[in-house]
């Protein structure tokens, strides 16, 4: 197999500001993906009430929860 060489036609600054914004979009994409994910998982859970100790744990977190807004 031969090796080919790739002229690419970017100065610098462009490959940085390329990069840059494919660094924050993969970010940003991460973080959603990860809020979503952690979301539909706490809300299975939160609705799982056949295990007594997550059950116990998340009625616990909700009435704290709702201990703080009314105050």
């Amino acid at each position: 197999m031969k090796a080919q060489k790739v002229y690419i036609d970017k100065t610098k600054t462009q490959l940085f500001t390329d990069n840059l914004v494919a660094g924050i979009g993969w970010g940003i994409g991460t973080i959603i993906g990860a809020a979503l994910l952690f979301g539909v998982l706490g809300f299975i859970v939160s609705r799982v009430q056949t295990i007594p100790l997550v059950g116990e744990v998340i009625y616990n977190i909700i009435l704290e929860v709702q201990r703080l807004q009314g105050s």
